[in-house]
């Protein structure tokens, strides 16, 4: 069933040590089932956010909302209908500070939308499932790669920073930046990117 974690009034943390798991296996049941996380300073949660559910319930879904701090998920992410693909659970995860990501397999939701108001958001190893084919565009912060991807989703304005290790880790993305959707699917969000550089500091005496 359902998960509900509500710290109240934003003052306190949540930190989960396990795996969250909820489900739908019946088909009469008409509504989603969720977790919902609201109300708290800073989220952790150390393992993984597994929500199933049986044909004909109602796509499962992550919330995570008014959070003062920051969200991270040190697990991996499944939301897959098995069934029925297209109608996967999604994610939608907005923090005030930051979102980071152990992972994310795009396969697994229907769309992932992730917003930190203060700091970009993280995706710390593999992202998976990102469709990279035909794109148009340089690939430059500027003028960024476009496809049709549209799963993984931001606001503009907001920046997802990937890992990129040329025949490693998430070769697919060569390091360029790439366009993503907002969360209603009908304008550009924000942009998918390497973490830039640090910058050279100099003092004058």
């Amino acid at each position: 069933g359902n998960i509900l974690l509500d710290g109240g009034d934003s003052s306190g943390d949540a930190t989960v040590e396990g795996t969250l798991r909820f489900s739908a296996y019946t088909r009469h049941h008409g509504s989603p089932y969720k977790l919902e996380i609201k109300n708290y300073r800073d989220v952790l949660i150390m393992g993984d956010v597994l929500g199933y559910s049986s044909a004909g319930v109602a796509n499962n879904a992550i919330i995570a909302e008014n959070i003062a701090g920051d969200i991270e998920i040190r697990g991996a992410i499944d939301l897959e209908r098995r069934e029925d693909a297209a109608n996967n659970g999604y994610m939608k995860l907005a923090a005030a500070g930051m979102v980071t990501l152990a992972a994310l397999d795009l396969d697994k939701v229907r769309y992932a939308y992730v917003s930190g108001e203060r700091e970009p958001s993280v995706i710390q190893g593999e992202l998976a499932g990102f469709d990279t084919a035909n794109p148009t565009g340089g690939g430059t912060q500027f003028d960024p790669f476009v496809t049709g991807e549209n799963r993984l989703r931001a606001p503009v304005g907001h920046r997802i920073y990937y890992v990129y290790r040329p025949g490693e880790l998430n070769g697919d993305l060569a390091g360029k930046v790439w366009q993503l959707r907002n969360l209603a699917d009908d304008g550009n969000g924000g942009l998918l990117m390497t973490r830039p550089p640090g910058g050279t500091v100099v003092l004058f005496r």
